[in-house]
């Protein structure tokens, strides 16, 4: 996801974050969706380039990302992220 997500929010997070903390960072990117509403055009496809350093954890250098919204409305995210070798490191769906 864009870092401002549209200016909407900013999510900073470490290599310890705990599953509270990650579940509060979620919590933080879903309200910023909800409060926007459906007006929000974060559909499309959306590019992540990581300026952090890389971890075991998050080996991610770039992700390429789709984000849509199905019959109901609720948002689904699909796609993959590289690390700097080129090797895929993860797969969203």
């Amino acid at each position: 996801l864009p870092s401002d997500l549209l200016g909407l929010t900013s999510v900073r997070y470490g290599e310890a974050a705990t599953a509270a903390e990650t579940r509060a960072i979620n919590q933080k990117l879903r309200n910023a969706i909800e409060n926007e509403g459906r007006v929000a055009r974060i559909e499309g496809f959306w590019w992540q380039f990581s300026l952090s350093e890389r971890t075991a954890r998050e080996p991610s250098a770039v992700s390429l990302l789709r984000i849509s919204r199905d019959r109901n409305g609720a948002l689904e995210l699909n796609g993959r992220s590289w690390q700097e070798n080129g090797s895929l490191s993860a797969r969203y769906w």
